[in-house]
């Protein structure tokens, strides 16, 4: 077993079904190159190795080399919109907190914890929901199921605006766990 922690990989790496990296201890998975702020040649090395384990059914592996040909592309982007890369820096960092940029499913139910919990103290911070019922509203506007008929009180219009808003968003963030959770997953 060869260890290439934090190696830095001549530019390009040439990778054929001959090359044996099966075995490599590669640490963290982060190469000389992005360290050393060459984000462009790192995403493109990644991508190689990415390709090289998937194509020998290390999909574990891959998986890591892809999230890293993510983070070199974010690094590299800037915070502007770049015609020749097509990229910008605020959507990569949207992407990398909100799922990992599909590799860490996980993410996304922080995100939708925060999402009806943050609701539900907003929805009792109003005055008109108790704690109990706050909770109830937040978890059915987020799951979009409906009130039902029984409920007995009309929440104002900001409350029932921000319910609108947290299905909208609980609609979004469950589709994509769902997409996240499968593409790792199936793999």
């Amino acid at each position: 077993m060869a260890d290439l922690i934090g190696a830095y990989l001549s530019y390009p790496i040439r990778l054929s079904s001959n090359t044996n990296i099966q075995h490599v201890n590669w640490g963290n998975y982060v190469l000389g190159e992005e360290i050393n702020g060459q984000f462009r040649w790192a995403e493109d090395t990644y991508r190689q190795l990415k390709t090289w384990y998937a194509e020998h059914g290390r999909n574990d592996i891959a998986a890591k080399f892809y999230y890293r040909e993510m983070e070199a592309r974010r690094k590299e982007a800037g915070w502007s919109w770049n015609p020749n890369w097509g990229r910008h820096r605020l959507a990569l960092e949207i992407l990398r907190a909100l799922f990992g940029h599909g590799e860490h499913w996980e993410r996304v139910f922080y995100w939708m914890a925060l999402v009806v919990f943050g609701s539900a103290a907003a929805y009792y911070l109003s005055g008109e929901l108790n704690l109990l019922y706050s909770l109830y509203f937040s978890v059915i506007s987020f799951t979009a199921l409906g009130y039902g008929k029984w409920v007995d009180i009309t929440p104002p219009s900001w409350v029932q605006a921000l319910g609108a808003f947290e299905s909208f968003t609980g609609v979004f963030l469950m589709a994509l766990l769902l997409v996240t959770f499968f593409r790792k997953w199936t793999r």
